[in-house]
């Protein structure tokens, strides 16, 4: 069955979200429910969900099937979904960025420059002095690095070409990493429902690893904390620029819980009221702290989805909504903001 394929299946386990792999899935024509119906499919694929949300590593493959372990990867991706758990999500996305990474490392020059193109990155390749060195666009330069913390990134720590960033086999790797990372996020947006089966799955596989969850909860929840409102999604933007002129209560309600998500304080969430024409401090405090859980049942709200949002009346979609099928408004916040480093 895999034959002259060999080869194209070995990239798709090295890089299983690439265009050619996701082509090759494609004519594969492979059904779910053919994958769901062989048990050995579905236990390798929670063995090394397991190993990866317990270690935060991918295991090795070990005289693999490449096509066995290309279908599991995607298979691994909507139990991932089904499990509705930012935790398991990341960790899932941080443990493939650095496999296909390491491959990366042992690639010749025109695989990383073909593998860099199919993630949007134009580079050019340099031979000065018998080594080679990879041009990338100075504007995807900073796109792909503005979320690395090492001050070693500073565009002046690189020489420049015409517009074009001078990178190192390790350093051009590095920063694949990181365009592999949101690759990643990409397809997890762009799942929009998973089988009941895949679900089921997915429910019994956060009980047997949800010892290891809480210990990460308090940390990825900072990840979504922001005041920059440039990051926020175009329906509160749109609340937040028509506050002056009154809101209404699932309005004022989508504020409040999404804001109080952001970081902002009881106090601080009743100061920008202030800013509406029939501000009455005592009934806002009332609905503030209702709405937080601080007063009658100690009921803590959660903020509206985008489709409560939409019956509401005020869904301002963009193209980074449509783009990414945005479902919730800290999806978009995530989007936005990217992996902490």
């Amino acid at each position: 069955m895999y034959g002259a394929l060999d080869k194209s299946f070995i990239w798709a386990v090295k890089y299983p979200f690439d265009k050619r792999s996701i082509e090759l899935l494609v004519d594969l024509e492979i059904s779910l429910e053919e994958i769901l119906s062989d048990r050995s499919f579905l236990q390798e694929a929670n063995k090394k969900l397991k190993v990866i949300l317990e270690e935060g590593r991918v295991p090795p493959i070990i005289n693999g099937n490449p096509y066995r372990s290309f279908v599991i990867f995607y298979l691994q991706v909507l139990i991932v979904k089904a499990t509705e758990n930012s935790f398991v999500e990341r960790r899932f996305i941080d443990a493939y960025s650095k496999f296909s990474s390491s491959f990366l490392l042992k690639e010749n020059e025109e695989n990383i420059k073909v593998l860099a193109k199919n993630l949007g990155i134009n580079v050019k390749l340099y031979e000065i002095n018998g080594e080679y060195y990879y041009g990338v666009p100075f504007y995807e330069f900073i796109k792909f690095t503005r979320k690395l913390s090492d001050k070693f990134w500073k565009i002046y720590y690189f020489p420049v070409d015409k517009g074009f960033v001078l990178l190192n086999k390790r350093n051009i790797v590095r920063l694949l990493q990181e365009a592999i990372r949101i690759r990643l996020f990409e397809i997890f947006f762009s799942i929009k429902a998973t089988p009941k089966k895949i679900y089921s799955i997915a429910q019994d596989l956060i009980k047997e690893v949800r010892d290891i969850i809480p210990r990460n909860e308090t940390q990825l929840k900072r990840d979504f904390i922001t005041k920059d409102h440039r990051l926020y999604p175009p329906c509160i933007k749109y609340l937040l620029n028509n506050i002056d002129k009154g809101l209404s209560h699932s309005e004022r309600f989508t504020l409040v819980t999404f804001l109080n998500a952001m970081g902002y304080k009881k106090e601080e969430i009743i100061q920008l009221f202030n800013l509406t024409p029939d501000f009455n401090e005592k009934m806002t405090r009332y609905q503030v702290e209702h709405i937080l859980g601080l007063r009658g049942g100690k009921t803590r709200y959660s903020i509206p989805s985008c489709r409560k949002i939409v019956s509401y009346g005020f869904c301002k979609a963009d193209d980074t909504c449509r783009r990414y099928s945005i479902i919730h408004p800290l999806k978009y916040v995530f989007l936005k903001k990217g992996p902490r480093k």
